[in-house]
């Protein structure tokens, strides 16, 4: 086997505790020495009886620990006394001063300032070392999560085919005995969507479990043992640096010795960890198969087939899925990249370090690595098993995305029952029950959203894949109306409002709400800016108040069509300064901003935050840009 070629990820799969055993053995051993030049230091004051008898001791320890240095605790073949490098280097290290009978006060001071450096060095690598053992266990408790998440879904598709089996029961009845047989029938429909669709979800968490359990094994916990593997290199050649200073110190200040300890001096140079770490692997190859992955295992007593469902309702959902997917790839991609470029340069620093120690401290720049390398790892992950969803669904359904122009939901509030344009049920509350699509006035319960197509009609059509953040936008929250807080800022008063007609009669039940009768004419004031359900209307002269969105009808664009040019119109032309609060942030990306009451951000810009700053919204927060108030992604910003 050639030394070159030890790769421990590689050739020692799934080993990591037996890797974390013999390195934590050999920082032992570095501790060890450290505590050996102290004891040392107030040795040498005695001569050479107690340092001969101080040598004795450590001979001893290291004795017991040559196998654990050498070729780990539990080798797989016999260990034939074969020693490391690192440990023949030690070993004569301990005959040199042996041989050593002089002593005096000058070198028992330099053995205590080398001593107190290594133990220092020793404990944050073996802190280090530490981190690399909980960072791996974080990563299996990770991946457990992803296949307890497949259990659930497998549980969920299996409770779902009992239920539509009920249904398929119900029907059979009802159309036997001619009773609600239409609702027995749409009862049976809805449960098959969502058999179906449950179905999908566990087939999809079987393709993430696969593949987070392929990247584990082959990936994730190979490069922590390759982590590791650098760490012992490093702390090899911190530790033979250590101990050649405290050579180099003993031969300046015993010329009688002089010779015998540059000769161990020199001897340092042998010292090889791909050698020893050679030997170690030698005596530690198993036999090592990775674990099988999962395949579909359909309900019991339901016949299925692995095949994902293509009834146009459940590609719907994954269409809509597919397009989340992607959106969110898109946003972790410039991300990851980053990172990596972070990554490559700590490792240049700590090779310049390492070779330059007057440069700066490698230990930091180690510690350092290591969280980095775990960010982009977080990053890296989450990547993976997007590409897996999005492979899977890809593979059931092409690159079909229907008409790829995506709704725009925004979480909505109702103060009255509203309909929902996809199930044709009623929404209802102040709990954000509800989403609105603002461009198109599109109306729906929460948890119908995924199963609506992307069919925007006030979206442009795209055959490529949408890379935007909707996903965070979809999460911004909306105010409910209050006498403390208008609707909006006033549009300019020789702006042209739109007219439009009352669909239903409404009987205000509070101040701010306004009377309107079935097809009275109404002048839109203000629009539905956050998504609250409400618009603000003039009828007649001076009768001005809070009516519900969908009971009125604006121009010929539907109820909402006309209102969002108005609405942005009225969002751009202020009869007043935005005022900020003096508060400032920096941008730390780029951002786009997607709709006129946002700020697009150019990295390294300074914006003003209001006094709603970081309090308006699930991440978002609020600022003044170019003598305009709007809001902007608060993960893209850091406060100054």
């Amino acid at each position: 086997m050639s030394a070159s070629a030890i790769d421990f990820g590689h050739e020692l799969p799934d080993q990591l505790p037996t890797i974390a055993a013999a390195l934590s053995a050999q920082l032992a051993l570095e501790s060890d020495l450290a505590s050996f030049l102290s004891e040392r230091a107030a040795l040498e004051r005695d001569y050479a009886a107690k340092l001969q008898s101080l040598v004795r001791k450590y001979r001893e320890k290291k004795a017991k620990r040559d196998q654990d240095i050498s070729v780990g605790p539990s080798p797989t073949i016999e260990w034939k006394h074969a020693h490391s490098t690192l440990s023949t280097h030690i070993a004569d290290l301990y005959a040199a001063h042996d041989a050593t009978a002089a002593d005096h006060n000058t070198l028992a001071s330099g053995f205590d300032a080398i001593a107190g450096r290594m133990a220092t060095s020793t404990k944050a690598r073996d802190e280090l070392r530490k981190k690399h053992i909980a960072y791996a266990n974080k990563l299996l408790s990770d991946r457990e999560k992803t296949y307890a998440d497949k259990d659930k879904a497998k549980a969920k598709y299996d409770d779902l085919c009992h239920e539509l089996d009920t249904h398929r029961q119900k029907r059979e009845k009802a159309e036997a005995g001619d009773k609600h047989a239409d609702r027995a029938a749409k009862a049976f429909q809805a449960a098959e969507l969502d058999m179906w669709s449950a179905k999908n979800n566990y087939l999809i968490h079987i393709a993430v479990s696969n593949t987070a359990k392929q990247r584990f094994y082959r990936t994730d916990l190979p490069a922590i043992q390759n982590s590791l593997q650098a760490l012992w290199s490093f702390s090899t050649h911190r530790f033979v640096s250590a101990s050649t200073k405290a050579q180099t110190t003993v031969a300046a200040h015993h010329e009688l010795v002089a010779t015998k300890h540059r000769h161990l001096e020199s001897n340092a140079s042998h010292v090889d960890p791909l050698q020893d770490q050679t030997l170690f692997a030698q005596h530690n190859q198993q036999r090592w198969q990775e674990p099988a992955g999962w395949s579909f295992e359909p309900c019991v007593g339901f016949f299925d087939t692995p095949e994902m469902s293509t009834e146009p309702a459940a590609v719907t959902v994954l269409q809509n899925r597919l397009l989340r997917c992607r959106d969110r790839m898109a946003e972790l991609e410039p991300l990851a990249e980053s990172k990596a470029k972070e990554v490559d340069g700590l490792h240049k620093l700590r090779d310049a370090y390492q070779d330059k120690p007057e440069l700066g401290n490698p230990d930091e720049v180690m510690d350092q690595l290591f969280d980095s390398t775990r960010a982009l790892f977080g990053f890296e992950i989450e990547l993976h098993n997007l590409e897996a969803e999005a492979d899977t669904i890809v593979a059931s359904i092409g690159q079909n995305q229907g008409e790829a122009r995506p709704h725009r939901f925004k979480p909505a509030s109702f103060g009255i029952p509203t309909a929902c344009h996809f199930c044709g049920g009623t929404i209802w509350g102040l709990a954000k029950q509800g989403a609105v699509c603002k461009p198109c006035g599109y109306t729906v319960h929460q948890k119908c959203e995924i199963k609506v197509p992307a069919e925007c009609k006030a979206a442009p059509a795209s055959d490529a894949p949408r890379a935007s953040a909707s996903l965070s936008r979809s999460n911004r929250s909306s105010a409910i109306l209050s006498p403390a807080q208008p609707v909006a800022t006033p549009a300019r008063a020789d702006a042209k409002r739109p007219m439009g007609s009352v669909l239903y009669a409404f009987e205000a039940s509070s101040p701010f709400e306004l009377s309107v009768t079935e097809g009275e004419q109404v002048e839109l004031l203000e629009d539905d800016v956050d998504a609250t359900g409400w618009i603000k209307v003039r009828a007649g002269a001076a009768r001005e108040g809070l009516v519900p969105t969908t009971y009125c009808e604006f121009g010929a664009q539907g109820a909402t069509g006309g209102v969002e040019s108005a609405q942005d119109a009225g969002h751009t032309a202020t009869t007043g300064a935005a005022q900020g609060c003096g508060q400032f942030v920096k941008a730390v990306f780029d951002y786009t901003a997607q709709g006129a009451d946002e700020h697009s951000l150019t990295a390294g810009e300074q914006i003003e935050l209001t006094t709603t700053g970081f309090s308006f919204a699930d991440g978002w927060c609020e600022g003044v840009k170019d003598g305009r108030t709007g809001i902007f992604p608060s993960n893209y910003v850091e406060q100054l």
